[in-house]
């Protein structure tokens, strides 16, 4: 029984002792000033993150190229949605290359879009 109330007691305190560090990094209590510390929401961007492939000639591309996004509501006909992307000089490696693409805020509400990308060699 003895054992029982010392295991019970023991995972009580351990218990107890794992909630102050998750309260604290929740922002939960006091601050220093005695006051609680405020919380301030950060709009997200509608930017993201695009990796993609490149062959040249049936082979992986290497170099600098330039790159046009549009982004369209259906995969043949559709209107544009969204401003044109253009980055130039964006570096492929063995055929990959990486590249930040925001067509705007109002861009996706949840309906289906395509991306058309047009290349081209970056010293063209």
């Amino acid at each position: 029984m003895n054992r029982r109330r010392w295991l019970l007691t023991t995972l009580l305190g351990v218990s107890v002792l794992g909630a102050v560090p998750m309260a604290t990094a929740l922002g939960r209590g006091a601050g220093p000033s005695g006051q609680s510390p405020s919380i301030q929401a950060v709009a997200l961007g509608a930017a993201f993150t695009y990796q993609g492939r490149l062959n040249d000639a049936g082979s992986p591309a290497n170099g600098a190229y330039d790159l046009r996004f549009i982004l369209y509501d259906a995969e043949t006909g559709g209107a544009q949605v969204g401003a044109t992307v253009t980055k130039e000089d964006v570096l492929v490696v063995n055929g990959l290359f990486t590249t930040t693409l925001d067509f705007g805020a109002s861009s996706f509400n949840g309906d289906g879009r395509w991306v058309e990308i047009a290349v081209r060699a970056g010293t063209s």
